[in-house]
């Protein structure tokens, strides 16, 4: 199955806060990826997926972000608000215990975005 522009376009948004350039949404198509958990992915880990990227500044965005911010910047890209408390506290337990992924956190907030 492969994935429509409004897919990368949703992922793209939440996770970088600004929607795609077009030679940007098409390198993210030309990546062969076929699921959104694999994009969401791709796109958290963008350092090592292609140099094209280094070009627009988001390449290792992420790696060195904690837990906390990385949510906080969800919920201000996706929702345009800081996290209540007790949402945010659920959050950090799970991406510290391992019970979500950052990107399957990503996908959690696109489909509440919804």
């Amino acid at each position: 199955m492969s994935l429509a522009a409004k897919d990368y376009i949703e992922l793209f948004t939440g996770i970088y806060g600004r929607a795609p350039e077009l030679d940007e949404l098409q390198m993210w198509r030309d990546q062969g990826l076929t699921t959104r958990p694999q994009v969401a992915e791709a796109m958290l880990n963008v350092g090592g997926l292609s140099d094209g990227l280094s070009n627009y500044g988001e390449d290792a965005r992420f790696g060195g972000m904690s837990n906390e911010d990385f949510l906080i910047g969800l919920y201000d890209n996706f929702f345009n608000r800081l996290p209540d408390n007790s949402g945010f506290n659920w959050w950090v337990n799970q991406l510290e215990t391992g019970g979500f992924t950052r990107a399957q956190a990503v996908m959690a907030f696109t489909d509440a975005a919804k």
